[in-house]
């Protein structure tokens, strides 16, 4: 108990400047941009966060603020712990690789795009995707893009994207396998959940908009779920009907995510985090002696600040309270 005890009350002083479920309403009533911000920044958590001057800035303040914010946490751990939270914090570089993918294979809407890796920092408007992956060689990730990189350009994205999620829990779990019993076990409840929403979902897109081979999808397996064993993940990559999804998963927490016929319900991705969420919630009540304290922090910390992206991202596409509160973790009709 001792090793997480000052962690575990710095974590406590940070849950209590979170935004509270009544919160959200007001703030999704919050007319433009400068009035979301004055709302936030009137909250003890972002009082002094400068979010920029328009969406794409806040959100990518928002994004540092995370990364910052858990990093002051790596202090009051050691061992396996203090590994765990170095690579979980580099989710923000993993993100920022993600949107710059997307940048070089579909979007291409900016004359200038700045990305940093690895201290250094360079422009890639005007690069192709191999150009770019040649200037992650030095990097964890060169050889995740680099094996995809001669794939049609319809799937390269699907394939990059996904097999950076398998790199970025496969390094995460290798910390975990040094934690004590009661520690794994706490990752497995809470993390679990995220890994097994994840596999659901790469090996549906997988094989319904990408019509993979079963082989294919059973490489990209993440493994560390919680529900959801090798056997099962391999059913589910071996359908040939999508109909099958629902009975394969009937006996988990996961059968709500599909229709009868087998497919996914609208915006499946936030039902999903709302069950991670929901879970996160009343887990951060019950582990004050243990990491999960933090593990569970961590996923309701992130809904929080993703939800808040969401809402502006909503705000400046100009769709409407009744419809955003849909993209919505924090706010339930």
């Amino acid at each position: 108990m001792s090793n997480f005890v000052a962690i575990n009350a710095k974590i406590d002083a940070m849950y209590s400047k979170l935004l509270s479920p009544e919160d959200f309403e007001p703030l999704i009533s919050t007319n433009s941009f400068k009035d979301t911000v004055e709302f936030l920044k009137s909250k003890e958590l972002f009082k002094d966060l400068n979010f920029g001057m328009n969406t794409n800035e806040a959100e990518s303040a928002l994004d540092t603020f995370l990364y910052e914010q858990l990093k002051r946490l790596i202090s009051y751990l050691s061992g396996p712990y203090r590994d765990f939270l170095n690579e979980y914090i580099r989710v923000k570089e993993y993100n920022d690789l993600k949107k710059a993918l997307r940048f070089l294979v579909r979007d291409r809407n900016k004359e200038t795009y700045e990305f940093s890796l690895n201290g250094k920092t360079f422009d890639i408007a005007d690069m192709d995707l191999k150009t770019f992956v040649e200037k992650c060689k030095n990097s964890i990730y060169y050889r995740t893009l680099r094996t995809y990189i001669d794939e049609p350009s319809d799937q390269i994205l699907f394939y990059m994207e996904m097999n950076l999620d398998k790199l970025y829990y496969t390094r995460i779990i290798e910390c975990v396998k040094a934690f004590s019993k009661e520690n794994k076990e706490e990752f497995t409840e809470i993390f679990g959940r995220k890994i097994d929403i994840a596999n659901i979902i790469w090996i549906y897109r997988g094989s319904v908009n990408y019509k993979l081979l079963d082989e294919e999808l059973i490489n990209f397996i993440i493994f560390g779920g919680k529900y959801l064993n090798f056997q099962t993940l391999r059913e589910l990559s071996h359908l040939d009907n999508i109909k099958g999804f629902k009975s394969i998963l009937s006996k988990t927490p996961y059968d709500f995510l599909f229709n009868e016929n087998g497919e996914t319900i609208a915006n499946v991705s936030v039902s999903a985090n709302r069950l991670c969420y929901d879970f996160a919630c009343k887990e951060f009540r019950k582990t004050h002696s243990n990491f999960g304290h933090l593990l569970s922090f961590i996923v309701v910390f992130e809904a929080q600040l993703r939800d808040i992206k969401i809402f502006m991202e909503a705000q400046r596409l100009d769709i409407g309270k009744g419809k955003v509160s849909d993209y919505l973790v924090n706010v339930r009709k």
